[in-house]
């Protein structure tokens, strides 16, 4: 089964692309970065990468906590500790060691005072470079992810399409080990959809 990942917004903060924005000054290299992170496409950052930092706000109005992992414009955010849990997950550890599949940039943020390390996974993979059909199509909730199956046991365990490229999708083996790790933050949202047939990925 695939599933669209999304954020709880409701019981955690969520890092926010606005006050990134806001924050930037005039530093150019700095900027590029913020851009980098606040662009939901599947390109790598094309320079050195300084860890920058991110902040993190409510949608609510309340006092709530950060949260093991979080999204924000096409790109999964990791704490440290979250990163290293789901990593113990022998194929999650593998995909995520793997430079075709996607990409880490490091940053940090406060917490009570002090400065922590977190992660932003941008994944690489697009189901339309894979050749699969994919067509979005709207429901009365959220955009959804239809695609021909096509592929079977697929390693790829986080990726995008084009045409909703802001949405990050993931495999069941994702969704089982994040959810069996007790980590919080992320959502489930079953796409009704399977992809079946070839297991070996297209890498450009």
């Amino acid at each position: 089964m695939l599933y669209e990942v999304e954020e709880d917004n409701l019981n955690y903060m969520l890092p926010s692309p606005s006050k990134l924005m806001q924050a930037q000054g005039s530093d150019p290299d700095v900027f590029k970065q913020i851009v980098y992170l606040c662009n939901p496409g599947p390109d790598k950052y094309d320079g050195n990468w300084k860890a920058i930092k991110i902040h993190l706000e409510t949608v609510t109005g309340k006092n709530l906590n950060h949260a093991d992992a979080s999204g924000m414009m096409g790109k999964l955010f990791f704490t440290e500790q979250a990163l290293t849990t789901l990593k113990e997950e022998v194929s999650l550890k593998e995909f995520f060691e793997n430079p075709n599949f996607g990409e880490f940039v490091e940053v940090f943020y406060d917490n009570n005072g002090k400065p922590v390390k977190g992660f932003f996974f941008n994944p690489a993979i697009t189901l339309e470079s894979q050749d699969i059909a994919v067509d979005t199509m709207e429901d009365q909730y959220a955009n959804t992810l239809s695609a021909t199956p096509r592929i079977h046991d697929f390693p790829v365990m986080l990726f995008k399409t084009m045409k909703n490229i802001t949405t990050v999708y993931c495999t069941q083996i994702f969704k089982d080990t994040f959810e069996n790790s007790n980590l919080t933050g992320l959502i489930f949202k079953e796409t009704g959809h399977q992809i079946e047939g070839s297991s070996t990925p297209k890498l450009s």
